[in-house]
């Protein structure tokens, strides 16, 4: 009886033990979900001002290259004239 006692109490040990083990492994799990969920909203975040800046600086070249075409065409226009 008393080996039996034993045997049983040595698996009730081990249960709560494995019970321990998988709760502080489902938490670390749970966290590093969370830590990366918080890393790729940064990163869309990061994503979206970066497409924010390349549409600001493709309108700014547009105008710039608008600009250098309207100054072509008025030196043309001034030597053709001279």
């Amino acid at each position: 009886s008393s080996d039996l006692e034993d045997t049983l109490s040595g698996l009730r040990k081990k249960e709560m033990s494995d019970a321990q083990n998988f709760a502080m492994l489902e938490q670390g799990l749970n966290d590093e979900i969370k830590h990366q969920g918080q890393e790729m909203d940064r990163a869309k975040n990061a994503k979206s001002e970066a497409e924010g800046a390349q549409a600001t600086a493709e309108g700014e070249l547009m105008e710039a290259n608008k600009a250098i075409a309207d100054d072509q065409k008025t030196l043309k226009d001034l030597q053709h004239d001279a």
